[in-house]
């Protein structure tokens, strides 16, 4: 995709979207919710941004999860960045739907593991979400303590 100007585009119909269903992810935080919470138009879903220069490929999520087999996505950032967490975990979610998931939250930490075994291949994926409020002080998120991919 070298060369492609991924800011310059529009928004498209795409009769194929969502990719997901947001009442069947259960990563969903209730406040982004927009449809159980009784949001009745639901064509805003169906548009999915188009560079002019190139095609971008659509999202597939098991090839997803063999592009970072064994390795760890963290998420860093405010409600925008959760709201791109959660998203993301739906998509793989709905496109690997019998995939084993483990679910962690604490506090202001998620982490959520997919776990694949099949005859053919073992892929396990790891999305982490570091989520700090912005007001008088900003909490960072130090590397020194992650050890071994545990906070």
């Amino acid at each position: 995709m070298s060369g492609c100007n991924l800011f310059r585009g529009r928004w498209v119909f795409d009769a194929s979207y969502p990719l997901y269903d947001s009442s069947s992810c259960p990563f969903i935080d209730d406040g982004f919710n927009c449809q159980k919470y009784g949001r009745r138009d639901n064509m805003y879903l169906k548009y999915s941004w188009q560079p002019d220069s190139c095609m971008i490929p659509r999202f597939n999520g098991a090839d997803f999860l063999r592009r970072w087999r064994g390795k760890k996505i963290m998420f860093v950032g405010d409600s925008l960045s959760l709201n791109m967490w959660e998203s993301l975990s739906c998509m793989i979610h709905s496109a690997v739907p019998g995939a084993k998931t483990t679910f962690y939250k604490r506090d202001s930490l998620s982490s959520l593991t997919f776990d694949l075994h099949t005859t053919q291949y073992y892929e396990q994926a790891f999305l982490g979400y570091w989520f700090c409020c912005f007001e008088k002080t900003i909490d960072l998120l130090s590397i020194t303590t992650i050890q071994n991919g545990v906070l």
